[in-house]
């Protein structure tokens, strides 16, 4: 639609401000092409043997020039009522706060083209609004989960602790000698308990390994974590020259490895997964790939395993995100997070990871994710 409006219409300050170059308005240049097709009509007859009757006197040559004129002015003008929709249609467009929903255009006009302009940037406007809508929804129903999850946890399995650690303490209060020693050992055990369900939620709610060790050692620990739990083999790889990014991309990108670790494990009936973090075209690549059924297998890989959160992730981060299956067996999931999520001060430190990654079987070589 832009370029319509922009083929359409003068160039207006704000494309001066972005470097756009100038543009002719439609009008003018309709009005201009027709102006070239008679001046190359009338050089052509001048050109030719054949003669015509030119008018023998200036009173003559004025009524032919205004008449010639007034064929031009009355071209424009009907040219103008035209294409007079069009404008209207940009400026329109312009107006549109996404802010505020529920607006739509509505311009009167008989051509079909305008018509058409309009009813698909009307819908558009329905599939953007449907899309806020949704997501919206998504997101209030995971903090509700959410919340839920911390109350239950917090209530029943810390709140137990608790009360637990303040009975034996209670009972250490009474007793004396051997006895009194075994109570003060079991509330000892029991605050312990406690302090790691501690950990384990702010864990879960920040990564810690994010926040005091960086990107790299948050994905080796995530690796290892999946790895020791499920028994699935993680290749990781991570290659030197890898730029730091910003705090929400970091997240953002541990969160999509956070969830494709596990869709691994829970649907692709993999025995082999990769994780390869790499410098790509000023920014960094994130590469996740395993040696299961694939995502014909289990299902869309737009719809569900998690897979339309991490393309809002990759959203609010201008990231670009691709899930595929790879011939003939496996599911791939790229996330390419842009150079401007990319900190000037330094990169991640490189871990020492071994040999590079085999090729696991069905697929090219997983420290090579340029060539997937």
């Amino acid at each position: 639609m832009a370029a319509v409006q922009g083929a359409a219409f003068p160039a207006e300050a704000g494309d001066a401000e972005r470097g756009a170059r100038p543009r002719w308005s439609l009008l003018w240049l309709i009005v201009t092409a027709n102006a070239a097709v008679l001046a190359l009509a009338l050089v052509a007859l001048a050109s030719t043997p054949f003669t015509v009757d030119w008018p023998k006197s200036a009173r003559e040559a004025v009524v032919l020039g205004a008449a010639i004129a007034a064929t031009v002015v009355s071209q424009t003008l009907l040219t103008r009522r035209i294409l007079g929709p069009l404008g209207a249609l940009g400026r329109s467009m312009r107006g549109v706060d996404p802010l505020h929903p529920g607006q739509r255009l509505e311009i009167e006009t008989r051509s079909v083209e305008v018509a058409t302009l309009l009813a698909a940037f009307n819908a558009m406007l329905d599939r953007l609004e449907e899309e806020r809508r949704e997501s919206a929804r998504r997101t209030q129903a995971a903090q509700d989960a959410e919340r839920r999850w911390l109350s239950l946890e917090l209530h029943d399995q810390i709140g137990q602790d608790l009360t637990a650690l303040r009975l034996r303490i209670d009972i250490a209060s009474r007793v004396e000698g051997e006895a009194q020693a075994q109570a003060l050992e079991i509330a000892s055990v029991t605050a312990q308990e406690c302090l790691e369900r501690v950990r384990g939620l702010v864990h879960r709610l920040r990564p810690a390994a994010l926040e005091e060790l960086g990107l790299i050692s948050a994905l080796v620990a995530l690796c290892d974590r999946v790895g020791e739990s499920s028994g699935l083999e993680i290749d990781r790889r991570f290659a030197s020259g890898v730029p730091k990014l910003t705090s929400d991309a970091q997240l953002g990108l541990f969160r999509v490895a956070q969830e494709s670790l596990p869709n691994v494990v829970r649907h692709a009936q993999a025995s082999r997964a990769a994780l390869d973090l790499r410098p790509f075209e000023g920014g960094v690549r994130l590469s996740v790939v395993d040696d299961g059924v694939g995502i014909s297998g289990h299902g869309d890989g737009d719809a569900g395993s998690g897979v339309r959160g991490m393309r809002e992730r990759a959203l609010l981060l201008g990231a670009e995100l691709r899930v595929r299956s790879r011939a003939p067996r496996g599911t791939e999931v790229l996330l390419d997070v842009p150079a401007s999520e990319v900190l000037v001060e330094g990169a991640e430190p490189t871990l020492p990871v071994g040999p590079a990654i085999p090729a696991i079987p069905g697929g090219p070589v997983i420290a090579d994710p340029g060539a997937l």
